[in-house]
């Protein structure tokens, strides 16, 4: 519960996710201060390279088998 508890903030919208590979053990969160927050599950026994889309960024972390994780992506500053 701490992947929750910790990082998803009072007043957080739950975001729609899409799997274009049909995995689905997957929440997104805005949090009021315009962080994301993305959980992921692996229920695998071996390790699985993922790829998530966040706007125009793309972080592709190897998740350890059977596990949770949680990736906190801060809010885009615009460039000037």
């Amino acid at each position: 519960m701490k992947h929750l508890s910790h990082f998803v903030r009072p007043g957080t919208r739950y975001l729609e996710t899409v799997s274009y590979t049909g995995y689905e053990n997957q929440l997104a969160f805005a949090n009021p201060d315009g962080s994301i927050v993305v959980v992921v599950q692996n229920d695998l026994c071996e390790e699985m390279l993922v790829r998530l889309v966040i706007g125009n960024r793309m972080i592709v972390p190897t998740l350890p088998a059977d596990s949770f994780n949680t990736f906190v992506v801060p809010k885009a500053v615009p460039a000037s």
